[in-house]
């Protein structure tokens, strides 16, 4: 589940945070599948704000 409450919904673009395991759209983050293709890492809000 993302943080919206919804289940994955092909071919939409979903991140995984590479600290918590969880999934989020890529809408609900505000990151496209486009811009997702430059990232390494991605920390979620809750673990950015928990880690700093």
């Amino acid at each position: 589940y993302c943080t919206c409450q919804s289940l994955f919904e092909s071919p939409r673009y979903m991140l995984l945070c590479d600290h918590c395991g969880k999934w989020f759209h890529g809408a609900c983050v505000g990151i496209t599948a486009r811009d997702g293709e430059f990232l390494d890492l991605y920390y979620c809000k809750e673990c950015t704000t928990a880690t700093g």
